[in-house]
């Protein structure tokens, strides 16, 4: 193969389940030090296109194709045991979440050197200990991990998540294979740690590596890319290079999912094109009234080594009806700490939390008790919180019956909460697991509605939504407050979701509150290095102004809110 030649071509490849066709008729090629993206919402087919590369499609799946190569090597043919030996050599795969990819079992280099050792046992003298140690150490140190040497004796669980994905990139990229996959690598990290990843993936290609990123966040897709394939229901929509794609999209399906992108711009409007929702009308309380008041808060907690770690560091706020008050920092920097607090799950060492004018903190569980219904949660991964067995009219009616209504009236009850998030009350007898992670997180904000709440606490509601859905649940979350005057504690590491909800912000780093005021105040014109340095490290998909902000036509599809399976 000549050094332009690519490194895959993929001409018409389709995969099928049961006779059930998910992927029809693909083509795309990478060439050596090009990183071609692979769009889509999940449901689109883009993770199956990826893994036909790997030959990991899962049974009972087919998959055909009139030509599948990698590094000029036909592989629609290949056995379990050539598809072994082009693995890690010619052919990695970074995936997205690093602490599941990664064994918790074994160590950071004992995961890093295995496809090396498998390898060199296949093509030469198998690595002795101190070999594999040193090989190791600098393909660590290649991707950018402090202290490699150290690192490498650490396990999974003691590593930040940017370390974790770090490691993995280094698992797939220390046999030096001419093709990476990166499948989702970034998706809910925070942003810094996110420019970190993504500086690895750069740097690979400009070392002559060919890159296949897939991904549903466009914003991440402008800084890396040469050329976009966008993917919907299975099916190439459009193609062509980054620039052209993002600033004049041609399809309607890439169109919207621009639109839908919250930031500072999108402040004010829509993201999507779901009606507004019909909420009862209820006394909104008075806007000045305060209903959550820190002072002075201070949480900390025991480390191993016996010492004490600050999580939270003399922090105050107030939090007013129908505003929201975003809370932006990285993994580690206390928010998601600070709002175990505000919803009393954690009493602080120092300082007070009081609820709608009444002690919060500091008083025995049985005085909160018959005020918890004031104030409610909407967290990341709503599954979790759920029963497992459970359906959605068990996951309301628990919360009803604390609401104190009658069993005979929680079906009819229940029923009203999903309409008023925008879902079919034929969901009711339905079990989560079925569902959609945008259909879950709006019956998370429905269960937390059904106790009649004053304040939500939301943790990262949206991280890990793709961005249609994701645009779904903020309407969703901009609705409620506007109609029911709820205040909003709002978490994320994503500057801009923060810029599109928040009304007032607050950016947190180690504990501390380094900047704080009105969105506008501290996002236009940030006055803490740390504040400028999280804004610089914000993703720009490069968007037009009037492509970004022009509605989708009245003839295109809207952008499903697809199952949150690949």
């Amino acid at each position: 193969m000549t050094e332009t030649s690519p490194a895959a071509v993929v001409e018409n490849l389709r995969v099928a389940f049961d006779g059930n066709e998910v992927v029809h008729g693909v083509s795309l090629e990478v060439r050596p030090g090009e990183c071609v993206a692979l769009v889509g919402e999940s449901g689109s087919g883009k993770t199956l296109t990826g893994r036909s590369l790997l030959g990991l499609v899962p049974p009972p799946g087919v998959v055909s194709s009139d030509r599948l190569e990698i590094d000029g090597t036909d592989v629609r043919d290949l056995s379990d045991r050539q598809w072994r030996t082009l693995r890690g050599a010619t052919v990695g795969l970074v995936s997205q979440d690093a602490l599941v990819s990664l064994d918790p079992l074994r160590t950071v280099g004992r995961e890093v050197s295995e496809a090396l050792e498998v390898q060199r046992s296949r093509t030469g003298p198998r690595l002795n200990r101190a070999e594999a140690r040193h090989a190791v150490a600098s393909e660590l140190d290649h991707v950018g991990m402090p202290d490699p040497a150290n690192r490498s004796r650490q396990y999974a669980h003691e590593l930040s998540g940017g370390l974790r994905q770090r490691a993995l990139v280094a698992a797939a990229t220390i046999t030096h294979p001419k093709l990476l996959i990166a499948d989702e690598p970034t998706t809910a990290l925070d942003r810094n740690v996110q420019v970190q990843v993504l500086q690895v993936l750069r740097e690979l290609k400009e070392e002559g590596t060919a890159l296949l990123l897939i991904s549903h966040d466009l914003a991440v897709v402008a800084t890396i890319a040469d050329r976009v394939v966008v993917m919907r229901n299975g099916e190439l929509v459009e193609t062509g290079a980054t620039d052209e794609v993002l600033q004049a999209p041609q399809h309607d399906y890439t169109r919207a999912m621009l639109k839908a992108l919250p930031s500072a711009a999108s402040r004010g409007r829509r993201l999507s094109d779901q009606p507004v929702l019909d909420l009862p009308v209820a006394e909104v309380p008075d806007p000045e009234r305060v209903l959550v008041e820190v002072t002075s808060v201070t949480q900390t907690f025991r480390t191993p080594d016996g010492g004490r770690m600050t999580a939270v560091d003399d922090i105050s706020l107030t939090l007013q009806a129908g505003r929201t008050l975003g809370v932006v920092g990285e993994s580690g920097s206390g928010k998601t700490t600070l709002g175990r607090v505000v919803l009393g799950l954690q009493q602080p060492d120092t300082g007070e939390v009081r609820l709608d004018g009444e002690p919060w903190s500091g008083v025995p569980e049985r005085q909160r008790r018959p005020r918890r219904h004031l104030i409610q949660a909407v967290y990341q991964d709503p599954l979790s919180s759920f029963t497992p067995r459970a359906t959605v009219i068990d996951v309301l009616a628990e919360a009803l019956a604390l609401s104190g209504v009658l069993r005979s009236a929680r079906r009819g009850r229940s029923a009203q909460l999903l309409e008023w998030v925008g879902l079919s009350p034929d969901l009711l007898d339905r079990r989560p697991v079925t569902m959609s992670g945008g259909q879950r997180q709006r019956l998370a904000i429905a269960r937390a509605l059904a106790r009649e709440p004053k304040v939500l606490v939301c943790d990262e509601p949206v991280s890990a939504l793709d961005v249609s859905v994701q645009a779904q649940v903020l309407d969703v979350f901009s609705d409620v407050q506007d109609q029911l005057g709820l205040a909003m504690l709002f978490i994320s590491h994503d500057l801009g979701v923060i810029q599109h909800i928040s009304d007032d912000v607050m950016v947190m780093n180690k504990g501390q509150v380094v900047e704080q005021g009105s969105a506008d105040q501290v996002l236009c014109d940030p006055q803490d290095p740390y504040t400028r340095s999280l804004l610089e490290a914000l993703p720009q998909p490069g968007i037009s102004p009037d492509n970004h902000a022009d509605p989708v036509p009245d003839q295109a599809d809207p952008v499903p809110d697809q199952e949150e399976q690949q």
